[in-house]
């Protein structure tokens, strides 16, 4: 059962890290749904808190589905098509943690085309609320 969107809102609002991520690479063998790691280089940092820079190393779960159109399991964890959790891809992120090994915030992540000057996610902004 996902959660409030208030409690999201916290968990963004209180995550150490807020970056964007260039997929190097994803470790884990996936049967059917499940999780997988990401290991992959921070390519944009946002907001005013220290820590992960550009360039830095970053390795964190993500909930991936096998097929595209799977079922969405229930539950508040963010659901990615594995066959788009590649090398190359950009992943935007809340992290908890301490680097180089991290876990997202309450599942707070999303693929993004490029890393732009203002982030995709905010913490304020919930996708489900």
């Amino acid at each position: 059962m996902a959660l409030r969107p208030t409690r999201y809102r916290v968990a963004r609002l209180l995550a150490p890290f807020h970056v964007v991520v260039e997929i190097r690479s994803v470790e884990g063998e996936i049967v059917d749904n499940g999780e997988v790691s990401v290991v992959g280089i921070v390519r944009r940092r946002y907001g005013w808190r220290r820590g992960l820079r550009p360039g830095d190393r970053a390795r964190f779960p993500v909930c991936v589905l096998e097929h595209e159109h799977s079922p969405m399991p229930r539950g508040g964890a963010r659901w990615l098509a594995l066959a788009k959790v590649e090398p190359g891809a950009l992943i935007e992120v809340y992290l908890d943690g301490d680097p180089p090994n991290l876990v997202p915030a309450l599942w707070q992540y999303e693929l993004v085309d490029r890393p732009g000057p203002k982030p995709v996610m905010r913490w304020w902004h919930h996708p489900l609320g």
